[in-house]
């Protein structure tokens, strides 16, 4: 396939999938595709021709997610969909610049319910992480044998580790060698 065939195909799928907008800006988004093709293929060492592959499937993937983002009958949350079709036809988003937007700047709703959720899981991990706890050694503050610790090469290979300690009672903390 040529320049020409991928990008009207896209023009096309536009036209079809995001009947809302005029020709001028289905143009415009194809270029803003096009654009962001040619400057991911310039930070990742892609060659920019229409002869490569990656080239190819990256101008591909980038059109089709804009496409399912606006698409009709996609699994877009209705209320995102239209809210960026309000912007664009507002001028608030410009044709252009959507292709460089983050999927969570285009549908808001749909990704913060997983950032939500990936952000309460992490806190959950967080705050029940249990540590490994041993008596070997008697924190100095406390006089507890409740601790927690590690071992750290830190100077040269011939010389021995350090074992950095944590009292997991007063949290005090110290090292050996």
């Amino acid at each position: 396939m040529s320049n020409l065939s991928y990008r009207s195909s896209v023009i096309k799928y536009l036209r079809d999938y995001v009947p809302e907008l005029n020709d001028t800006q289905h143009l415009e988004l194809e270029k803003g595709i096009f654009n962001w093709t040619i400057s991911f293929s310039q930070e990742k060492n892609i060659v920019k021709t229409w002869a490569d592959k990656r080239f190819v499937n990256s101008y591909i993937n980038k059109a089709r997610h804009i496409i399912t983002c606006l698409a009709n009958n996609t699994y877009a949350h209705m209320d995102d969909r239209n809210s960026v079709l309000n912007s664009i036809k507002n001028g608030q988003i410009k044709c252009e610049t959507m292709a460089l937007m983050k999927p969570h700047d285009i549908m808001p709703n749909k990704w913060n319910e997983y950032l939500e959720k990936k952000l309460k899981a992490d806190n959950t991990i967080i705050n029940n992480r249990q540590h490994a706890k041993t008596d070997q050694f008697k924190c100095s503050k406390c006089k507890k044998r409740e601790c927690s610790y590690f071992e750290l090469q830190v100077r040269s290979a011939d010389e021995s580790s350090t074992i950095f300690i944590t009292c997991l009672n007063c949290a005090h903390r110290w090292r050996i060698g």
